[in-house]
């Protein structure tokens, strides 16, 4: 069974007393763990940031391809995406008032699933190579009903490759349409390949992205 660790690793500079600190709640993907989100933060290098980062148990926080109608998927979804709330109260107890979400792979798929069925209010959201999680569409009158208002004017960086072998373009595709169905400012690039992984072009958009949303500037 895999379960899911609720206490995040903490690390990065910004201070909570500081008013441009920014707070980032972390998700690795499959296979992947907490070291993986730690050099993924170095990598793209934005100073002021607050990490917080839960690791799944087994490295994985559902069992089977996102697209998978397994009914275990959903069981273990629900958890992560607990995990995911716990994580943003956790930096909302250290003092962070602004909570930003970043994912890659199976962490992005999650983060992409809390944005859209957990009302809980977010300043931001980087996701690399991911979409919401499920064999069947996800319903906008669903979207609107779980989160309401609640995404209106949330910048969120959708960043992915138009023949990744785990996730698909269309659900990129959709979950873009219904993150801007709810108001969310959607930017989505699919660059072309194959590979599973984050490119430097997107790297570097989500370093700008990052870096716009510390200092409280508007994001393109």
């Amino acid at each position: 069974m895999t379960e899911t660790t609720v206490e995040p690793q903490v690390w990065g500079d910004a201070e909570a007393s500081d008013p441009q600190a920014l707070a980032v709640v972390g998700l690795h993907g499959r296979t992947q763990d907490v070291p993986f989100v730690r050099g993924l933060s170095e990598r793209l290098g934005v100073a002021g940031l607050r990490w917080f980062a839960p690791e799944a148990v087994g490295n994985s926080w559902y069992p089977h391809p996102f697209l998978d109608p397994a009914p275990e998927n959903a069981e273990h979804l629900e958890r992560a995406l607990d995990v995911v709330e716990a994580s943003v109260a956790a930096a909302h107890e250290a003092g962070f008032a602004r909570v930003a979400l970043l994912g890659f792979s199976q962490g992005a798929c999650t983060l992409s699933h809390f944005l859209l069925t957990r009302n809980v209010p977010v300043v931001g959201a980087v996701l690399f190579t991911g979409g919401y999680v499920g064999a069947e569409p996800l319903e906008s009158e669903t979207v609107a009903r779980r989160v309401g208002t609640l995404r209106r004017g949330v910048p969120v960086l959708l960043r992915s490759i138009d023949h990744d072998p785990w996730v698909p373009a269309f659900r990129v595709a959709d979950t873009t349409r219904l993150l801007a169905l709810a108001g969310a400012q959607a930017d989505v690039l699919v660059e072309p390949g194959d590979e599973h992984g984050i490119t430097e072009r997107a790297a570097a958009d989500a370093r700008v992205f990052l870096n716009r949303l510390r200092d409280h500037e508007e994001t393109p």
